[in-house]
């Protein structure tokens, strides 16, 4: 389990002997079997190496930061301005006028997708199917918990803001009479399909399905952000409002769970190197240095 490829322990210094890896190893495979059913490190063989904290998660807290800080803007400006951007009214007359046959019948349909009604069961069978695969609920967890946080701003803004969606001659049907701002198709979408593009990147084996992952995943919550201008029923700035903030809260569900699997592995491998190897058999220096391979064992 310990990853022996050529030119690691150079990067790393002298790394543990051979009868320290098997016994580190032995420990560890005891651990895995004996570990929660909501562990957010699987049983099963991953083929990428558990994720290193410390830049990685800086980097997603930032990604996430930078949606959020233009989301704030954007409510301030919707607050102060309830007709929203300047542009709103003329982008909206000019896709209605763009629009034609068979779009105007196949956007409802793809729109759909990105209900409440629709979207939720996909959801659990998602989820579910990584459960079973991987033999832990995290995935559901953190599903669950990024549902929780998209659904709650969008109740939440909907109701403080209140604002009157497009006039129904511009709609498409279904007729939608609900608080406008911001479009929860969209913020859901953004927010959900981020974690689980996530979720795949973490176990797809093959290259060819993890570009196509990645850009199936953006193309989906592109096309549901503008489905919802087509459609008539959002104006550009509801759907710019819930792109951004479910880009930030996926960014920060993503972050939650890099951390969560580090500190899992990082604490469980320590205590396996502790049970198995004797503080008073192992130098303080070679101890650090096993416990760096941390990041480099197989399993997820």
């Amino acid at each position: 389990m310990i990853d022996q490829r050529e030119g690691h322990y150079e990067r790393q210094g002298e790394g543990p002997s051979e009868d320290e890896s098997e016994a580190l190893n032995t420990a560890w495979g005891d651990r895995v079997s004996n570990r929660g059913v909501f562990s957010p490190i699987s049983g099963r063989p991953a083929p990428h190496p558990v994720p290193l904290p410390g830049w990685n998660i800086s980097i997603l807290w930032l990604s996430a930061l930078i949606p959020l800080v233009a989301t704030i803007t954007l409510l301030g400006h919707v607050g102060r301005n309830s007709t929203g951007l300047p542009v709103d009214r003329d982008i909206l007359d000019w896709i209605v006028a763009s629009r034609s046959e068979p779009w105007t019948h196949i956007v409802p349909v793809f729109s759909m997708i990105g209900s409440t009604p629709v979207f939720t069961p996909i959801m659990i069978v998602f989820a579910g199917s990584i459960a079973y695969f991987k033999r832990s609920l995290w995935s559901v967890i953190m599903l669950a918990l990024t549902a929780t946080l998209s659904v709650s701003a969008t109740v939440i803004i909907k109701n403080v803001f209140n604002r009157q969606r497009p006039p129904l001659e511009t709609q498409l049907q279904p007729y939608e009479y609900s608080g406008s701002f911001p479009s929860g198709h969209t913020l859901n979408a953004f927010a959900l399909v981020s974690v689980s593009i996530s979720m795949v990147l973490r176990w797809a084996v093959r290259t060819w399905l993890r570009w196509a992952t990645v850009i199936l995943g953006v193309a989906y919550m592109f096309a549901m952000a503008f489905s919802r201008v087509y459609m008539g029923v959002h104006w550009l700035s509801d759907v710019q409002c819930g792109a951004m903030l479910g880009a930030a809260i996926g960014f920060v569900m993503i972050s939650v769970d890099v951390w969560a699997r580090s500190h899992w592995w990082s604490r469980e491998i320590n205590r396996a190197s502790e049970e198995r190897l004797p503080r008073r058999e192992v130098k303080p220096a070679r101890r650090r240095r096993i416990r760096q391979t941390v990041h480099k064992i197989d399993i997820d």
